[in-house]
């Protein structure tokens, strides 16, 4: 597996999730009147609720590691980490440099004051570009988003196959943070052939399905939940609504968030296992966190 490993140092914090996702309902038990009857004790210590479950592998259906295990990333990143001073060049100026090609592209992003590639974007770009598997850990502010946004946009450009179909699934924890995302997106990819569509809970699932198979967006940004529903599909169903037999990436941000607080985990692995199992080792991979 080839994984491209960028770590820049973070102090920012990951926003607590809360509960109430499509896989996440529960069962609230009635009292019975025996219940009702029994007196309350006067104090009654609280038990902390748990946070967070303990990490684990994301396995297939043959039991083996989908993603690295946390002592294979480290492993693989302190590897990447001694000969990633000499595979990139001192200083590149230039988005060209990267492989940026699109003529629109580029002047999108100099709209966007971004006429150079940051740090992160300089570290990530070539490697995304090339379909290969990225691991991305920096700060906020420091250009993570479009770090991920411009190769796959560069990428689905340079396809030969018309650009009418779903090819990148974006996963964030947060709606606040899935609409950030459409919003960069929808600036970068402004007067291209391609577009994008956000897809999160709290929205009416048949009104979103519906605008999802009119617009037919190249890229889809969604909450786990949401993007559950969509992909695997409700309690009962066989399949989800969403066709996903042409996507190639996938990107989750904030993924520690996505894969450790058990109210994301559940729909995140289900999401990675049914796209695994779509596209196989095709998919590509990009894993970003703060």
């Amino acid at each position: 597996d080839s994984t491209e490993n960028v770590d820049i140092q973070s102090s920012d914090a990951v926003e607590e999730p809360t509960s109430g996702t499509f896989f996440f309902r529960e069962q609230v038990e009635p009292k019975t009147r025996q219940d009702s009857d029994q007196k309350m004790p006067e104090r009654k210590e609280r038990k902390p609720k748990p946070e967070r479950i303990d990490p684990m592998s994301i396995l297939d259906e043959d039991g083996d590691p989908i993603f690295l295990t946390l002592d294979q990333a480290e492993k693989s990143y302190r590897e990447a980490a001694q000969t990633l001073e000499t595979e990139q060049s001192d200083v590149v100026e230039r988005w060209e440099d990267l492989g940026v090609t699109s003529p629109q592209l580029l002047s999108n992003l100099e709209a966007m004051s971004c006429e150079k590639p940051l740090s992160v974007q300089v570290k990530t770009g070539i490697p995304a570009l090339e379909g290969r598997d990225v691991l991305v850990g920096t700060y906020t502010g420091s250009g993570k988003t479009l770090s991920f946004l411009v190769p796959i946009a560069e990428r689905l450009l340079q396809s030969e196959e018309q650009n009418t179909s779903l090819r990148a699934i974006i996963v964030a924890p947060g709606r606040e943070l899935a609409s950030q995302i459409v919003s960069v997106a929808r600036e970068l990819l402004d007067g291209t052939s391609l577009s994008v569509m956000l897809a999160i809970g709290g929205t009416t699932f048949s009104r979103n399905l519906e605008q999802l198979r009119k617009r037919k967006p190249n890229i889809v940004v969604g909450t786990p939940g949401r993007l559950a529903e969509l992909i695997i599909g409700s309690p009962g169903e066989k399949r989800g609504r969403l066709k996903i037999s042409t996507i190639e990436s996938l990107v989750l941000d904030e993924f520690d968030a996505l894969l450790e607080y058990k109210p994301h985990r559940e729909p995140t692995s289900a999401i990675i296992q049914r796209l695994k199992q779509q596209s196989g080792n095709s998919l590509q991979s990009i894993l970003c966190s703060a």
